[in-house]
């Protein structure tokens, strides 16, 4: 839970930019960054390179990815996949395992 309150307090006082939060099943990934594009299947997220980005590898189960504008909760996606990620450029591909048709 003290995660949870750092997140909100965080979001409280960071009043610019993106945030997404990727939750696996092992870790808890706060990234700074830029949505590159969604829609109901996928998200793409061009974050700043770091090490934190080494936890996730593509085919990696992600139980919740969650992008935060201004502190303010703008895209939510739950069950989907790592498709795409390249570390050195900070690109994170999501993509839903319940495929929708738009």
């Amino acid at each position: 839970m003290k995660e949870e309150e750092d997140l909100s307090l965080h979001l409280k006082t960071k009043q610019n930019g993106q945030l997404i939060q990727i939750y696996t099943n092992n870790h808890r990934l706060r990234l700074k960054g830029q949505v590159v594009s969604s829609n109901g299947n996928n998200l793409s997220f061009l974050c700043e390179p770091n090490s934190e980005l080494t936890k996730l590898c593509s085919g990696d189960k992600v139980s919740l990815a969650e992008v935060y504008d201004n502190g303010t909760s703008i895209i939510g996606m739950r069950y989907c996949s790592v498709q795409k990620i390249e570390v050195k450029t900070g690109l994170i591909v999501l993509e839903s395992d319940i495929q929708l048709r738009i």
